[in-house]
């Protein structure tokens, strides 16, 4: 509506309307209803399900009606402008309803070519911003959220981009923890403390969070983290399948496996990248939660600086980033050019087919995946604090 409001929500399945149809509770509106800002449509109290509007001029008269802003556009007003009615005047634009139950099938009949459409949504969560408190309460709500189904990370390092799409079935609770770790920033400022390429092991590992008082909570062998140890995997897991083998191009999860229980029962928040074909690891239910999208190039330009002291190498001290953090890393300049992520960034993408008067899903922050670190593997004998035991 010219002057008014943008207004969309409504998904082009109708399956999904369904899904998302259940209202919300209203919240206190805190702030005003200014050009630019989003609100959520209602058609009264505690009406809400996933119909937004951007404001295109000062609505402030609808915050006494309980339309609250969430949000502002910082970028785009100039595209949400050109955004135009089918036909002028409401009485003959798109039904809701017949939208609703149609879905996209009704837009093309009636409205072809006529129609806004956005063809793909992002939901875009940077983990630059650390929040230590978060991450060392292991057994708050923040850190045991479920990650979505599916989701891409985005990693950016001093050697360039790789992305990696990661899905929560091949290891729930696994993805649950990399996913909450990402979010909250342990992963930002990341060094890939140790790549190995021998003939039989291609690894790059990461995992040790900058601020030691973060990194201990996440130390298997600490006693500061309560919940921080995740509940092992069940053995029944289909290991060994297509996609949960650890084939060159995938990113797995550090851990211990226990042989008499045949569980996993050290998992943390490290992880490595497969560089070469370590399906050998399979039957250890060293799982694959991620396969990399892009930039294994990138990956390959990450130097080695030989194997962590604890296996008798002349590289950095696993122990020593734990207790240290990134100082201890970036106090000796034989590192300095140690691959290091910068910023890691979740991508939760779906197709939404979108109108004027759309409705889409209630925005969920979902993110994580990115990467954490390798424990350490012996040529043929699993050593170092993963594997120790």
């Amino acid at each position: 509506v010219p002057n008014f409001v943008v207004q969309f929500g409504i998904s082009g399945d109708p399956v999904k309307n369904k899904k998302y149809g259940s209202p919300l509770r209203d919240d206190p509106v805190v702030a005003s209803n200014l050009e630019g800002t989003i609100a959520y449509a209602m058609a009264g109290p505690n009406s809400r399900s996933s119909q937004v509007f951007i404001n295109l001029a000062d609505n402030s008269r609808l915050d006494k009606s309980g339309f609250t802003p969430f949000g502002t556009v910082v970028e785009g007003m100039n595209v949400v402008r050109e955004l135009k009615n089918p036909t002028p005047g409401d009485s003959a634009g798109v039904s809701q309803e017949k939208y609703e139950h149609e879905g996209n099938s009704y837009i093309k009949t009636d409205f072809n070519g006529k129609i806004n459409r956005i063809i793909g949504q992002t939901i875009s969560v940077s983990s630059s911003s650390v929040h230590p408190n978060i991450l060392k309460d292991t057994c708050g709500k923040a850190m045991n959220v479920e990650a979505p189904p599916k989701f891409t990370l985005i990693f950016d390092s001093n050697y360039g981009r790789m992305t990696a799409e990661c899905l929560r079935s091949r290891a729930p609770r696994w993805v649950d923890r990399v996913y909450d770790l990402a979010v909250n920033g342990y992963y930002t400022r990341n060094f890939v403390f140790r790549v190995i390429d021998r003939d039989d092991l291609g690894v790059a590992q990461f995992g040790t969070n900058g601020d030691p008082e973060v990194s201990k909570v996440y130390d298997f062998k600490s006693e500061h983290g309560k919940c921080a140890i995740i509940k092992p995997q069940p053995n029944e897991m289909e290991v060994g399948q297509p996609m949960l083998s650890n084939k060159a191009g995938t990113l797995s999860m550090s851990t211990g496996f226990n042989e008499t229980t045949k569980t996993t029962w050290n998992a943390t928040a490290e992880l490595f990248i497969n560089t070469k074909d370590n399906s050998r690891l399979d039957p250890l239910l060293f799982v694959p939660i991620c396969t990399i999208e892009t930039g294994m190039e990138v990956v390959k330009k990450f130097p080695s600086f030989g194997e962590v002291k604890e296996l008798g190498g002349d590289g950095p001290s696993i122990d020593q980033l734990y207790e240290q953090g990134n100082s201890y890393i970036e106090g000796n300049d034989a590192w300095s050019k140690m691959a290091v992520f910068s910023s890691v960034t979740v991508e939760d993408e779906e197709d939404g087919a979108l109108a004027n008067t759309l409705r889409a899903r209630s925005a969920v922050f979902a993110a994580l995946l990115s990467v954490g670190a390798l424990a350490g593997m012996g040529s043929g004998v699993w050593g170092l604090r993963k594997w120790m035991k």
